[in-house]
């Protein structure tokens, strides 16, 4: 009996013990929900009847735990609202598994709708039956807000960036190009990539005499879209038209709203459904405009879109002020351009008669004053050697007849070197001989070259001329001290008599051989012994029938070449690659003119770098 006793007291014991173990635990528990800063709602499962509503919950939802507990959803919530929920807690209740839901909009008990994030789960019990339904709610709104403010203001700088970006783009180009079609080639599209419409164009006003018209000088669009650059009449615009020139903004965002219909119709046919035009003025007067337009629907125009146009445009006038300018001052610069080539031409063509004219003088003055002494010494070198044979012969008869003269002869015999001398002077005359010999071949060699008895046109030996220019300028060819011989081949072929300016012609063969040297003897200058031995330099002269009716004359040098920069130049006035004061750079500009315009021919040069120079003369056989 005892026994039974002590174990019932331990069995009241036991639960009185459970029952305070429980009191706690609910009281803990309670101050958990009490004190957990998020709304904790639970349902039971059958009709989803509220069981349990924590403060933060009417905190947040705006309802009393004695108003909601025992009722459901739908009896204080929008009924699609309520719906949401409910096909939220079956689903819940049905796979078991936690559900988040990040943005939840609710209308709480003040009738403000709020952003909740909201975890639901089910409660099973032993078995794993769902009994209950769990929810953890917490009101997000101020930091969505926060969120969406944030990238609204991140959007805005974005596009406030871009707009930067493509007014830098724009001012840019504008720096960089004075092209301004390309401007604004490059300004339409970067438009409408920026503003997404589907057509951006540039047009212009113009009032010429005879009609007034809009063009459209460029333009982007959407594939699909037709072609609208070309020129307008004024008159089809009308009030539009005259708004424009007024400088007034076209911004309509719906060309259904217009009530004029022959104003809505203008603009219908400027091929949109919402178009914005911001016209601008150039300071030449130009007034242009750049519009935006979408197609297929209405597009409402911020401020900040005709913002953008607005300083977009003024670049564009900015660059209309620049292209007009530039093509002032490029046809300036056109007009002094061929006032300077005509008087360079005048120039060279002037400093090439003076120097015809004073060198064919020079050279025929000179041929002529050498002439005269030396035919004198030429012709009296035969009397002098017939006289001189006669005296050696009447001494050698004085010495037959009279071979033991007295002393006195016979010492100054010895003094005079009689013998010597009686054998050496028929040597000197005869030396005397090839030397004027060879002063009448240079007499007859500068005669050649200044031609001046054949001033006008007239048909010549090509070869003379060259072998004329030759002998000039043998000295140049002649070994030196520090150099050897630069010899000159000769491939002359079968030319017939050429109608040439021989004066003229034989002064480009001297430009061209006088150049071809310089080079050569530059070249060699910076060459050892040794070098120049291995390569030595030479000129070859070559000359050919091209055809039947012209003749080519072919003038090489084995040096370094002319390179590709200097080779385009060759033939402009005053250009010259050697130092100050040793070429005027007019030798090969004449030439040329000679070549082209006094004897249509034709005068080029072949050159590779390390492989020489040619120049190549063509000419007709006869005269035009």
């Amino acid at each position: 009996m005892r026994q039974a006793v002590a174990q019932l007291e331990q069995e009241i014991s036991d639960r009185k013990q459970a029952e305070t173990e429980l009191q706690h635990a609910q009281k803990f528990l309670e101050s958990v929900l009490n004190t957990i800063p998020v709304g904790v709602v639970a349902k039971e499962v059958e009709e989803l009847r509220f069981v349990l509503w924590n403060p933060v919950a009417e905190q947040l939802l705006g309802f009393r735990a004695a108003e909601v507990l025992g009722k459901n959803d739908y009896d204080f919530f929008p009924r699609e609202q309520a719906d949401f929920f409910t096909a939220k807690d079956r689903e819940v209740l049905a796979s078991g598994q936690i559900i988040d839901i990040p943005e939840e909009l609710i209308q709480n008990g003040e009738g403000e709708t709020r952003i909740f994030h909201t975890k639901k789960t089910a409660i099973l019990d032993l078995a794993g039956n769902p009994q209950y339904l769990l929810a953890i709610t917490e009101d997000v709104t101020d930091r969505k807000r926060g969120e969406l403010a944030l990238r609204e203001s991140e959007a805005r700088l974005r596009q406030q960036a871009d707009r930067e970006k493509l007014l830098n783009i724009l001012t840019a180009q504008i720096r960089n190009s004075l092209d301004f079609d390309s401007i604004i080639n490059v300004a339409v599209k970067q438009i409408r990539a920026f503003m997404q419409v589907d057509r951006c164009s540039f047009a212009w006003y113009r009032d010429s005499e005879d009609d007034a018209f809009w063009e459209i000088i460029q333009e982007s669009r959407s594939r699909e879209l037709p072609d609208l650059t070309g020129r307008y009449s004024a008159a089809d615009f009308g009030h539009l038209g005259q708004q424009l020139l007024r400088l007034e903004i076209l911004r309509v965002d719906d060309v259904a709203q217009i009530s004029e219909s022959v104003w809505r119709q203008t603009v219908r046919s400027m091929g949109g459904q919402s178009v914005l035009v911001i016209p601008v003025q150039a300071l030449s007067g130009v007034v242009s405009a750049i519009s935006c337009s979408n197609s297929n629907s209405a597009r409402p125009w911020t401020d900040s879109e005709v913002e953008l146009l607005q300083a977009i445009t003024v670049q564009l006038a900015i660059a209309l002020n620049q292209a007009e300018l530039y093509t002032q001052t490029d046809n300036k610069a056109r007009e002094l351009e061929q006032t300077l080539q005509q008087l360079t031409r005048t120039q060279s063509q002037l400093i090439q008669s003076e120097k015809m004219s004073s060198l064919g003088q020079l050279v025929a003055g000179v041929a002529h004053e050498i002439n005269n002494p030396v035919n004198f010494i030429y012709g009296n070198l035969t009397h002098a050697n017939e006289y001189t044979q006669d005296m050696l012969k009447l001494i050698e008869l004085y010495q037959d007849h009279y071979p033991e003269p007295v002393p006195e002869i016979q010492e100054e015999i010895e003094n005079i070197e009689l013998e010597f001398l009686m054998e050496d002077l028929p040597k000197l005359l005869a030396s005397m001989k090839v030397g004027a010999d060879r002063i009448q071949q240079i007499v007859a060699s500068l005669r050649t070259f200044s031609r001046m008895d054949e001033a006008e046109m007239k048909a010549v030996n090509i070869h003379d001329g060259i072998d004329s220019t030759l002998m000039i300028l043998q000295h140049r060819l002649k070994a030196k001290h520090d150099r050897p011989e630069i010899p000159v081949i000769k491939e002359y072929g079968q030319l017939p008599l050429v109608e040439c300016y021989a004066g003229q012609l034989n002064q480009v063969f001297m430009n061209i051989l006088s150049n071809a040297l310089d080079a050569l003897e530059e070249r060699d200058l910076r060459r050892s012994n040794e070098e120049i031995r291995a390569r030595p330099s030479h000129i070859r002269i070559c000359t050919e029938m091209l055809n039947s009716e012209r003749v080519i004359i072919k003038i090489a040098d084995n040096g370094l070449g002319i390179p590709e920069s200097v080779g385009t130049r060759l033939f402009d006035p005053f250009f010259t690659t050697k130092p100050v004061g040793k070429g005027t750079g007019m030798g090969l500009s004449i030439s040329y003119q000679i070549v082209t315009e006094r004897h249509g021919g034709l005068l080029y040069c072949n050159s590779l770098p390390e492989c020489g120079a040619e120049f190549a003369i063509e000419i007709p056989l006869k005269a035009n």
